[in-house]
């Protein structure tokens, strides 16, 4: 199922030219969706920011001076998405990657300077121990060795300090040591929105994995860039999960579909990514639920010299292999403990859900994707319900975009009927956005370009109302 050059010509004639280009009607229905929730959200309609289980607080802030501090970059991602209609694109790809990059981190840095407080609210959220405790755990550290060696079983630890393994604290903690506190907790938020918006040219190679055709690749890489999640949640720990998703099913792929060395090559770095993945963040390994369907569906095609199960086994196997191995290299060193770590977190976690989130099951079905769709901006609903339907009329198991595709919209959907997050998906579900985002941009592209610019117009409003009527992040 990896991407051949067969695809690049199927794509272009089974899904644009053999299909009328959608007009202005499709346009309007998308826009239409973006303006209601716009004026739901300024109305504050009940239940917009959430079930009576979570809600995000409702805010007033002044909608001239958050589309004033956010609207240049609003030129430069028109620009973006303009360029990449011309022959040249594929020349200038990454020229327009990185221009999306910038466009990223400066609309985090914009959006958080219209409001209260300007730039300094980046210190305040990075020290508060309501909005994550990471900072103040990283400057009571005294042996680091020590620490690591009891963190499982530390009672001073906060709640999202419990939830997570070591690897923010210790980000924070040796920014500490190397700028000291007076300014590691700026420059600590600044480093966060920085490899967030770097995860805007992961997305370029992730969206890879569906199509090499230059402008879905693109429109993936710039709707990424304005979701309202990954600008709004700066600076958060949150907004850089992502990226491991995306590296963890791009290595994958790309190690199941390698020839020669390159599956070994393949296997090796997402061993390392593992690694840093379950540093980071637990809820990150229901990515392998996307892992393990797409290898059985390797394993359902296979031939008779079953060369997709030997391959399946070495490359599985050598990846955790690596990841175990690091582990127990930070054990010999440390004396952290991994498991216990883990089972400490997993406990502590049931029992906060137990008694905070008491929700019925069918309302965290319900609300756990509406947040995922406005975290994503609410557009992304009516594209990918076209889009959906689209693949199953026409769906063919041998196409990766219709596969991948599938495979991670069930991603998303074993995590919602599981209830693993059944509150603050906006946030806690940034790290599933990727598998959103993909096929909305391959519906996105069968539009004209006029109604892909009024769209993306769209959307950026819609990411300065939420700003503005919604608290993400609140201390």
């Amino acid at each position: 199922m990896a991407v051949t050059s067969a695809d690049r010509a199927d794509f272009e004639v089974s899904h644009t030219a053999s299909e009328d280009t959608p007009g202005a009607e499709a346009t309007t229905d998308v826009v239409l969706v973006g303006l209601l929730f716009i004026a739901g959200l300024i109305g504050e309609v009940t239940y917009l920011n959430g079930p009576s289980y979570w809600k995000w607080p409702w805010l007033d802030l002044s909608l001239t001076r958050a589309a004033c501090f956010m609207g240049p970059p609003l030129l430069l991602l028109l620009w973006v998405v303009r360029e990449t209609d011309r022959e040249s694109a594929a020349q200038r790809a990454w020229v327009l990657v990185a221009s999306l990059v910038c466009l990223n981190l400066a609309l985090q840095i914009g959006a958080i300077a219209s409001g209260p407080h300007s730039l300094s609210r980046i210190k305040e959220i990075v020290v508060h121990p309501s909005a994550t405790d990471y900072y103040r755990q990283a400057l009571a550290i005294s042996s680091l060795r020590s620490w690591l060696a009891g963190f499982h079983h530390d009672a001073s630890l906060g709640v999202h300090s419990t939830n997570h393994p070591p690897g923010p604290i210790l980000y924070f903690y040796f920014l500490i040591q190397l700028i000291g506190a007076a300014r590691g907790a700026r420059w600590a938020g600044y480093g966060i929105g920085l490899m967030a918006s770097l995860g805007v040219a992961v997305m370029y190679l992730f969206s890879g994995l569906w199509t090499p055709s230059i402008r879905p690749r693109l429109l993936a890489t710039a709707l990424y860039a304005l979701l309202p999640a990954l600008i709004l949640f700066f600076p958060l720990f949150d907004q850089v999960y992502p990226i491991c998703s995306m590296l963890m099913v791009l290595l994958w792929v790309r190690a199941l579909n390698g020839t020669r060395m390159l599956p070994a090559v393949f296997a090796v770095t997402l061993g390392f990514v593992l690694f840093a993945s379950t540093m980071l963040a637990y809820g990150l390994l229901t990515v392998g639920a996307f892992m393990a369907m797409y290898a059985l569906l390797l394993l359902l095609k296979d031939d008779d010299s079953h060369t997709y199960r030997a391959r399946i086994i070495k490359c599985g196997l050598l990846s955790l292999g690596v990841c175990v191995a690091l582990h127990l290299v930070l054990w010999r060193l440390t004396g952290y403990d991994a498991i216990h770590s883990f089972t400490h977190a997993w406990h502590y976690n049931r029992a906060a859900m137990a008694t905070w989130y008491v929700a019925p099951y069918y309302q965290t079905i319900i609300f756990g994707p509406y947040d995922l769709f406005l975290g994503a901006g609410m557009l992304a609903l009516p594209l990918l319900v076209r889009y959906v339907g689209r693949v199953l009329q026409h769906f063919d198991r041998d196409r990766s975009d219709d596969v991948l595709s599938l495979l991670g919209l069930a991603t998303i959907l074993i995590v919602t009927l599981t209830a693993l997050i059944p509150s603050e998906t906006a946030r806690l579900g940034l790290f599933l956005q990727p598998l959103l985002v993909v096929p909305v941009a391959l519906e996105l592209s069968r539009f004209r370009a006029s109604s892909r610019l009024i769209i993306f117009a769209t959307q950026w409003l819609v990411v300065v109302v939420i700003k503005c009527k919604l608290g993400f992040i609140t201390i």
